[in-house]
């Protein structure tokens, strides 16, 4: 009901709102994984939405390289994202865990859950 009822609400009227202290934006985040795989229609309004007043903290995941923008044909981009959305990131490069990374999470997990871990492995499986 409510989601329904606040896409009624034109945005010049929720930001008079929260002007005159009776609406509290409460702000959020929206993971979006595969980024890769949604289309150029996808982003073109998702570039619309980030201009927005209202709009959430978005992280965008992706494992892909240079590859083409879907729905574009041949345009090939950085992440399959087009580069006018690309230039308004912050991109964070991740690395994959060291053996002695992962047997510490191995270890926290199964404290946390409890179990007993009789010896550690010598070596971890990263697949």
């Amino acid at each position: 009901m409510l989601n329904g009822l606040f896409l009624l609400i034109p945005l010049q009227v929720v930001n008079k709102y929260i002007d005159d202290g009776l609406a509290e934006l409460v702000p959020g985040v929206l993971f979006i994984d595969e980024v890769h795989m949604l289309d150029i229609e996808c982003f073109t309004y998702l570039h619309r939405a980030l201009e927005s007043t209202i709009a959430p903290i978005v992280v965008f995941a992706s494992n892909r390289g240079r590859t083409v923008i879907r729905g574009t044909g041949d345009v090939v981009s950085p992440h399959g994202m087009p580069r006018d959305l690309l230039d308004r990131l912050l991109i964070v490069r991740t690395l994959p865990y060291s053996q002695e990374e992962m047997a510490q999470i191995i270890k926290i997990r199964a404290a946390t859950e409890g179990l007993q871990v009789r010896r550690a492995p010598k070596k971890i499986k990263k697949d």
